[in-house]
């Protein structure tokens, strides 16, 4: 981050300022408890504080200093012990994040899994869907934040098999629609054919009449008519 590290360049040249600098400054944060002051409820290393108050001895106003100086540097050092004590508390700020982090990603992962499981009850398997994803990243943040990784990966897992069984009933269902679809398009098709029988019928007996050949010709239509499967979808035959 931007911003820390102009801080961190600011505590930097400010120490340096005062005589502590290199390889001194970076062992500051490592600074044990017992060599470190309170001013003000902010913790400062003693080491700092000696500097400070030796660079006082020339720089204050009554030390002969510019008292325009003495006050930039003052600010300065409150500055660099407001960026000490939040370094110093870092890690147990980041640690406390982490434990939060962590247990709102497994909070919300158990919530989308629990609502995933009902949408699948109720056959929202689209629904069902976009909530296993949801616990499945839930998840998988919680994994990234816990240090036992085969317990996080038994929740993933579980959020994955439901929308794995999700998409499955999505697909099934979309071969049920096609398969109704081919139903009702054959059974068109027959209905469009057994109405062409019925007028060929009618209109080769209305033109030859139903006596002779028309007879039989009429006979045999009227037996193909009868007789038509409505499973097949074409057929042929040949008057003679």
């Amino acid at each position: 981050m931007a911003t820390d590290a102009a801080e961190a360049d600011d505590a930097r040249d400010f120490a340096g300022k005062l005589g502590i600098g290199g390889a001194e400054f970076e062992t500051l944060l490592k600074t044990p408890e017992d060599q470190i002051e309170k001013e003000d409820d902010m913790p400062v290393p003693k080491t700092m504080k000696k500097a400070w108050h030796k660079w006082c001895l020339k720089g204050h106003p009554d030390k002969g200093g510019k008292n325009e100086d003495f006050m930039a540097m003052k600010t300065r050092y409150e500055t660099f012990k407001a960026w000490f004590k939040a370094q110093r508390e870092a890690p147990a700020t980041r640690a406390k994040m982490q434990v939060q982090q962590k247990a709102q990603a497994q909070q919300l992962g158990d919530k989308k899994l629990e609502e995933g499981k009902k949408a699948l009850e109720g056959q929202q398997y689209e629904r069902a869907q976009v909530f296993a994803e949801e616990a499945i990243n839930a998840y998988e943040t919680y994994k990234s934040l816990q240090l036992n990784k085969k317990d996080a990966e038994k929740m993933v897992l579980e959020a994955k098999s439901l929308k794995k069984m999700a998409e499955e009933q999505i697909r099934q269902r979309e071969l049920e629609i096609r398969q109704r679809e081919d139903e009702n398009r054959q059974k068109e098709e027959y209905e469009e054919m057994h109405r062409g029988l019925n007028a060929l019928f009618y209109t080769v007996r209305s033109a030859v009449g139903v006596v002779g050949d028309g007879l039989a010709i009429t006979r045999k239509i009227e037996i193909l008519r009868c007789n038509f499967d409505a499973d097949k979808v074409s057929f042929s035959f040949c008057l003679v």
